[in-house]
């Protein structure tokens, strides 16, 4: 690969190998080429910061998303959140090889990247506060790189809704401490979903228990005036029972009906669409898996024998696992068989992440006579009855991040998700397929004429299972939606 700025980065040949710093780091250059160029600060600079700061640029590094993606990555370009940072970075080894001037002895992969990404965060800050401001202002610098204003003053692709969390992230920290910032940056939008479910229902014991919740709303708002520390429990407990309430709400409307759906009603259905690997539509998800299940089996010898997969010594055994794959695909209703598989999802960057395996199975939920099938799928299972522990989270669209909670984007209320699959048709709740049976396959129908190799196909994984067939009539519904205006 040629070297790009090399003789910007000739500057730093003593600390790292500018080839390897290249060929690992090219996709985020552009996050520090300009703070290499004007780099402002000597070799010795960057050595004395890294030993004041060590403690909280190793902090940064574990818990900075961004900075833990760029830096957990693998040689097949795969960001992996199936990993522990805190085990695969010894930190402790990086640094003493930092400070006795061995920087360019080679690490594991993971920690050669955080070699690269720490003296690079360094040169940001070195450029950013200035050296003399470093040394003598550190307990400010410190609070600065914890709340995130050192990534509100340097980082250039922000958008304004996270600059103005973090310019409101100190007060909060100041006021109820570290751990209130979720809560309470979230607290305005955990009001607002409470009172669309208040909105919402017509059920007595819902309106009951949301108006408690509200009330309770009420005490926090003044505990928060008053800068109450005390106010962090009550108001986890706002979010606990908040996420109950709106499991409660989906799980006693959830229709248990598998007879033909010819007409609209207010009661809910949560269904998983079947996949169909002859559709060229479905080969990226064929893809998808066939990743996963390589993955699947190098973990399987680990986990098994404690040794990497040996193809030779191996192929008897791993050909059982790529069967039995094989086998989910002709029986995708075998949610233990298949759906374990499903740990790999791209990031708004377009890059591939490993996440642990899940137990997540991608659901829609939506009120009888408004489904939209998810890409263009006509078969799905339809399950009767959901525990209320079984929902992980509730989304309003795709989340495709399977390993990050998001208050904001999994806590939606079944109000909004309702709404938003009116407007635009889609939506996502992830359930624990331990936890739940199918209780019948839905056929979607949306001509006048049943489409005679969809029936035979569903009347195939009917047999398999011994579940009813559902016809679910969307073409009959439409008809009888226009025929009572």
């Amino acid at each position: 690969m040629e070297k790009m700025y090399e003789k910007e980065f000739a500057f730093f040949e003593e600390l790292f190998n500018v080839s390897d710093f290249q060929e690992m780091c090219l996709s985020n250059y552009s996050d520090y080429i300009e703070d290499i160029v004007g780099y402002k600060g000597s070799k010795d600079d960057i050595k004395r910061i890294l030993e004041q700061y060590r403690d909280v640029l190793f902090k940064r590094l574990i818990e900075n998303s961004r900075l833990c993606d760029m830096i957990m990555i693998d040689e097949n370009n795969q960001i992996r959140h199936d990993k522990d940072p805190r085990r695969e970075l010894d930190l402790d080894k990086t640094s003493k090889n930092i400070f006795r001037g061995i920087f360019k002895k080679k690490l594991n992969m993971f920690e050669d990247r955080a070699k690269y990404v720490m003296v690079l965060e360094v040169v940001k800050m070195i450029n950013c506060y200035g050296m003399d401001t470093l040394m003598k202002n550190k307990d400010t610098v410190r609070k600065e790189v914890e709340v995130g204003i050192f990534d509100l003053k340097t980082y250039r692709y922000m958008d304004d809704s996270e600059k103005e969390r973090i310019r409101n992230r100190e007060e909060i920290i100041n006021a109820f401490g570290h751990d209130a910032v979720t809560y309470i940056e979230n607290y305005d939008l955990l009001r607002k979903r409470i009172i669309s479910l208040r909105e919402f229902t017509t059920n007595e014991r819902e309106i009951e228990k949301l108006d408690e919740l509200l009330h309770t709303i009420s005490s926090i708002d003044s505990m928060l005036q008053s800068k109450d520390r005390n106010v962090l429990e009550p108001l986890k407990k706002c979010y606990q029972d908040y996420e109950q309430i709106n499991r409660e709400m989906i799980v006693n409307r959830v229709s248990s009906d598998t007879s033909n759906i010819e007409s609209s009603n207010d009661n809910l259905m949560i269904v998983h669409f079947i996949p169909n690997y002859s559709n060229d539509m479905d080969m990226n998800q064929q893809k998808h898996f066939m990743w996963a299940l390589e993955d699947y089996v190098s973990e399987y010898f680990m986990e098994k024998y404690g040794r990497s997969y040996n193809p030779k010594r191996d192929q008897a055994e791993a050909k059982k696992i790529y069967e039995q794959y094989r086998t989910s695909q002709k029986n995708p209703f075998d949610l233990s068989l298949r759906v374990p598989l499903k740990n790999r999802y791209m990031n708004h960057s377009f890059k591939n992440v490993v996440t642990p395996l899940h137990t997540n199975l991608s659901t829609s939920v939506f009120k009888v006579g408004d489904l939209r099938p998810h890409l263009n799928r006509r078969i799905a299972m339809v399950f009767g009855e959901v525990p209320i522990d079984a929902i992980k989270t509730i989304s309003r669209g795709y989340n495709n991040e399977l390993d990050k909670f998001s208050f904001e984007k999994d806590s939606i209320p079944i109000s909004e998700v309702l709404a938003y699959i009116s407007e635009r048709g889609t939506n996502e709740t992830l359930i624990d397929w331990t936890k739940i049976k199918p209780t019948a396959i839905m056929v979607y129908k949306d001509t006048e004429q049943l489409d005679e190799e969809l029936m035979n196909q569903a009347e195939m994984y009917s047999k398999q299972t011994n579940l009813p067939i559902q016809i679910y009539d969307a073409y009959a519904i439409e008809h009888n939606m226009v025929s009572t205006k």
